[in-house]
């Protein structure tokens, strides 16, 4: 086996390190942001004040502000 071989393989294994914790990372923030939103969701659900229509014209005005993206990144 040439040293070279060996360089590539480590790299390699470092790579693959780096892009895990990426992806460890990437799935908790998006786990902390459904959680924030399903609890935000029940607290709105849970007032006494809000209504079912109140709560479906909030919801359809945050979907039509919401700028698209393509993997996470705005398409402008």
């Amino acid at each position: 086996m040439y040293a070279w071989e060996e360089r590539s393989q480590s790299d390699g294994l470092f790579l693959m390190r780096i892009l895990r914790r990426r992806l460890i990372l990437k799935y908790s923030c998006m786990l902390k942001k459904l959680k924030q939103y399903y609890r935000d969701t029940i607290n709105e659900l849970a007032q006494p004040s809000s209504s079912l229509e109140s709560y479906q014209q909030k919801r359809l005005r945050e979907a039509s502000l919401a700028v698209p993206s393509r993997r996470g990144r705005p398409l402008l």
